[in-house]
């Protein structure tokens, strides 16, 4: 679930306070569907520390226990909203006109999930259930056994391909092999590059024409 920004937060909380629930400080979480829940602040910092150094700065507790550790996020521009006024001046003006959703911690982005770790320096791309879709759409069977790749080589040799006499595809073949090419050719560019021989080689398949075969060496 993607949540739009912190609206407030508690603490220190003390073990016998009735809003404790594990954590000594909670952050008030607006959901993107309109809701609002506390989380413990430690659980959003983990992911997204820029959003609560932007709280933290706005509601004026960097000072404070437990928010003293975001002072650092402050001190760099790029990372701090700094100009978050112009930012919903720009977003009421969007709202006026179309219908659209925000993502204050840059979540998801042309279909792509990001995961960020400012520590690090490093944002994980993923796309979950991308793939498990594309299966679906296609009709793919899936293998009793598992099909790594890639694979262990257990070949003994590596002989010459045999002749390929298959018929050329029709429009219906032709058609569904392109679909099934840019759907993998998208998640490789994103995410998984490794698959482009692959996808290299099924695009082979579009051909109409029949393979050439290659000619016998003449006889010495």
């Amino acid at each position: 679930m993607v949540f739009n920004d912190i609206s407030a937060h508690e603490g220190s909380l003390t073990r016998d306070s009735p809003s404790n629930k594990g954590s000594s400080y909670d952050v008030l979480i607006a959901w993107e569907e309109g809701s609002r829940t506390f989380k413990p602040l430690r659980t959003i910092a983990a992911d997204n520390p820029a959003v609560c150094a932007v709280y933290a700065e706005r509601a004026k507790v960097l000072d404070t226990d437990g928010w003293k550790q975001f002072r650092q996020l402050v001190k760099r521009p790029k990372v701090l909203d700094v100009d978050r006024v112009h930012a919903e001046h720009l977003l009421s003006t969007l709202r006026s006109l179309y219908n659209i959703t925000t993502d204050w911690i840059a979540s998801v982005y042309c279909g792509i999930t990001l995961k960020w770790d400012y520590t690090a320096r490093t944002v994980n791309l993923s796309m979950p259930g991308y793939i498990e879709k594309a299966l679906k759409t296609y009709l793919h069977k899936r293998f009793k056994s598992p099909q790594h790749a890639p694979h262990a080589w257990t070949a003994k040799g590596q002989l010459t391909p045999p002749a390929d006499n298959s018929k050329p595809l029709d429009a219906g073949g032709l058609t569904r092999i392109q679909r099934i090419n840019g759907t993998l050719l998208f998640y490789g560019r994103a995410i998984n590059n490794t698959q482009h021989v692959a996808l290299g080689t099924l695009s082979a398949a579009r051909s109409k024409e029949p393979k050439q075969q290659p000619k016998p060496s003449p006889s010495s």
